[in-house]
C-alpha cells in the first residue's frame, strides 16, 4: 500500500503519463476484487480454457488439386 501510494504521487504530479496511471489503476482493481496479481488476465484464462481443443491429423499423401479449393463452412462467398 505504501509503495502504491509513493507511485500514485509521483504519477500525480505529471511524470509517467498515461500509461502508468492505466497500470496503477488496474492494480487497484485488482486488490478491490481480491484477485491474485495475475488478476486482470484472469477473463482470458477462463475464456483460452473454455475453448474446445481441436487435433489435426492429416491421413495420406498430398495430391494436387485440378478445382480451387471448397469454401469453408460457414463463409460467405464473394
Amino acid at each position: 500500500p505504501h509503495v502504491l501510494a509513493f507511485v500514485e504521487r509521483w504519477a500525480s504530479r505529471g511524470a509517467g503519463g498515461w500509461p502508468l496511471r492505466l497500470v496503477l489503476r488496474a492494480i487497484r482493481l485488482n486488490r478491490e476484487l481480491r484477485l491474485p496479481w495475475w488478476g486482470p488476465f484472469y477473463p482470458v484464462r477462463r475464456l483460452l480454457d473454455a475453448m474446445p481443443c481441436v487435433e489435426l491429423e492429416i491421413v495420406g499423401e498430398p495430391v494436387v488439386r485440378r478445382e480451387p479449393p471448397p469454401w469453408p463452412t460457414g463463409a460467405r462467398r464473394g
